[in-house]
């Protein structure tokens, strides 16, 4: 199947169950059904936020007073009354001109970039260069809360946890933002709404928009996690790991936003991480510098590190009985999971790959030009190629995100899902 409504090449991807989120370098938002191929929603933030196109001189005019519609000596007696307040009306015009013109300029502003999106129980949440947080309808595309941040830090990285969202920023700090469920005004009174103010549930699976209530995000904590940028961050089983170029990751409890450990143990900055789903006690990391490291996140401690590149690591995946590292130094390596012992290296030179997805616990797929390639983490050749483009295009696979026995892949302006049957047959 083949989904096509961007114009731009796309640059995020985001899976929520059979919900697709995407964006294009454009700003195109879009949310698919991924069962039909249909648009679900648009996302327009340009209606929303635009300056509403008005000349200076009109948003004036519907704000001062009107002249009289006066002739002969009434108009006379009228200007004689205006000719000694002259200075002070001119006076006013020029400083309401300047408060029209900065508030047209700041409206015009407020369309700010998005860095970052999450989608999660019909929530998508988008993160702005200017530290703003929106939060949308992923089903009617309405906008159903935002919030400013006044420190103007923008956005690296946002999840939406259960009750509240999490946003690492370019300066370091990490704020856990609360989802606030905030009855109706036209209900009740202001004073009665105020006292029926609820906090969602950490613990709830009840769905966010099931409440029926507008909501709010409300800052719940804030901490300054690292001393530079957070590079990257990973949510799984009620953990929190963010990694910084500052080359230390920070652990965090995701239910309270309590800072467990700091870990250290890379001389570059962090470029991925992993935790384990089938064992969330053990994460993986790795660094520009090329090192491997996998932690034991109930003491901090570090289980083993490794030189396993030459270079950066790009990409990072594993299984329940190993690691798998993409390095710019041409080599896809297969580490044996509890010891770090290099079981295979495969030299891919003269062929770019990105992405790293695991299929199975011995089939590993990542991305060739416009093709899928299969690999066995035993073998050293791939065992299949699944082409995506035409023969002699220059498309290009950049994401790939796996739903079930299904994976979604990013080609330039196109979505593109691929059927394994083999996910399917595993397990049943």
């Amino acid at each position: 199947m083949c989904l096509n409504g961007h114009k731009s090449n796309i640059e995020t991807m985001v899976i929520d169950g059979h919900l697709i989120l995407s964006r294009c370098l454009g700003g195109r938002i879009i949310v698919w059904d991924s069962l039909t191929g249909e648009i679900v929603t648009e996302i327009c933030r340009r209606k929303r936020f635009n300056c509403v196109n008005q000349s200076n001189s009109e948003y004036v005019k519907s704000f001062l007073p009107k002249r009289p519609n006066l002739e002969g000596a009434a108009m006379r007696r009228h200007l004689k009354q205006r000719k000694t307040k002259s200075s002070i009306y001119n006076k006013f015009t020029e400083v309401f001109q300047d408060g029209a013109d900065k508030k047209c300029r700041e409206e015009a502003q407020s369309e700010a970039s998005v860095w970052c999106l999450d989608m999660s129980d019909s929530l998508v949440v988008a993160g702005c260069d200017n530290g703003r947080v929106e939060v949308w309808d992923c089903l009617s595309g309405q906008l159903k809360c935002q919030y400013e941040d006044s420190r103007g830090n923008g956005v690296t990285h946002i999840r939406v946890l259960p009750g509240r969202v999490a946003v690492a920023r370019i300066d370091g700090h990490l704020d856990f933002l609360d989802i606030v469920s905030v009855p109706s005004s036209a209900d009740m009174g202001p004073h009665d709404a105020r006292s029926r103010i609820r906090l969602i549930s950490t613990d709830s699976n009840e769905s966010l928009t099931n409440y029926g209530d507008e909501i709010q995000l409300v800052r719940a904590f804030s901490s300054r996690a690292h001393l530079q940028s957070i590079s990257c961050l990973c949510v799984q089983s009620r953990k929190l790991i963010t990694g910084s170029t500052d080359h230390t990751l920070r652990v965090f409890r995701a239910d309270d936003g309590v800072s467990v450990y700091t870990l250290h143990g890379h001389t570059g900055p962090i470029t991925c991480i992993f935790i384990d789903r089938h064992s969330p006690l053990t994460a993986g990391s790795a660094s520009q510098d090329g090192m491997l490291c996998v932690w034991d996140l109930l003491t901090g401690a570090c289980m083993y590190s490794i030189q396993a590149h030459n270079g950066p690591v790009t990409d990072i995946t594993y299984s329940p009985g190993c690691v798998v590292t993409l390095g710019e130094d041409d080599r896809l390596c297969v580490w044996e999971r509890h010891q770090g012992h290099l079981l295979n290296s495969v030299d891919t030179s003269g062929d770019t790959l990105s992405g790293l997805v695991m299929l199975t616990h011995n089939l590993v797929v990542t991305a060739s030009g416009s093709s899928l390639v299969v690999w066995d983490v035993r073998l050293t050749q791939p065992i299949k190629i699944v082409r995506l483009g035409s023969p002699g295009s220059n498309s290009r696979v950049t994401i790939i995100r796996q739903s079930g026995d299904t994976l979604i892949c990013s080609c330039d302006q196109q979505i593109k899902l691929v059927k394994f049957p083999i996910l399917t047959q595993k397990t049943e």
